[in-house]
């Protein structure tokens, strides 16, 4: 070792000595220990988050399962239109049909004559 060397040594030996040993143990607990206690909390932070996307996801399964089954009763309701309007068209066709075939005539003015004489 060289003269400096030796005199650096004991200028950092002597400002330990005035400083004490605490400051100095506080820096190396914080130095290996620091990096843990910042792991656990960003861990943490991490397992709330997950926990909130977990809900997340949740609800929207039962979103899907209500929009499945508001979409089955829209499928029944649009059957149920459809069947109405089958019904409606041939009622519609039946009378239509029964008014054509009827061959009876009213006198209007009330003459007693038959319809075509």
């Amino acid at each position: 070792m060289t003269p400096q060397d030796i005199a650096a040594l004991t200028a950092l030996v002597a400002l330990f000595e005035k400083i004490g040993t605490w400051p100095l143990i506080t820096i190396a607990v914080l130095v290996v220990i620091g990096p843990w206690i910042a792991v656990f909390f960003l861990n943490r932070a991490q397992e709330r988050r997950h926990a909130e996307v977990v809900e997340m996801y949740k609800s929207n399964v039962v979103l899907v399962d209500d929009y499945q089954k508001m979409h089955k009763q829209s499928d029944r309701r649009e059957e149920v239109l459809i069947d109405l309007l089958r019904l409606n068209t041939e009622a519609q066709s039946n009378l239509l049909s029964w008014l054509r075939q009827r061959n009876r005539c009213i006198d209007l003015k009330g003459n007693g004559h038959e319809c075509g004489a």
